[in-house]
């Protein structure tokens, strides 16, 4: 099944939403994706498909550490519009304070300036 944007947007928004939360990652991303689009993907699809959309919009070289450190590591200006889109207006309905232009935003679970560590 191929991604949509709101879909690869509420993987990347779900990195922040269980870092709030206290949740693991790779524990509840299956389930919470199925809830969200009722697609079943493997952990293994999304997982491939948050590197992918950080290989080309992450702010630094950052491996997996996305998974560690959610969305703190990307750059809005890189994202594709439509994603971008997706991706901030699911951030209000999560409940996450809305993002400026810059996406340099520094409130909990939003983007930050902050460089990201190299680590997995």
């Amino acid at each position: 099944m191929r991604w949509t944007t709101r879909d690869g947007a509420f993987i990347l928004n779900w990195l922040d939403h269980r870092q709030i939360k206290g949740l693991g990652y790779y524990d509840t991303v299956v389930e919470a994706s199925k809830d969200h689009n009722g697609i079943s993907r493997s952990l293994d699809s999304i997982k491939r498909h948050v590197r992918g959309i950080a290989q080309k919009c992450r702010k630094t070289d950052i491996d997996g550490s996305i998974f560690d450190l959610g969305t703190s590591c990307l750059d809005l200006a890189k994202m594709p519009e439509d994603l971008r889109q997706d991706f901030v207006a699911q951030r209000v309905t999560m409940g996450f304070d809305s993002l400026d232009e810059t996406g340099l935003d520094e409130a909990p679970g939003s983007l930050e300036v902050s460089a990201c560590s190299q680590e997995v």
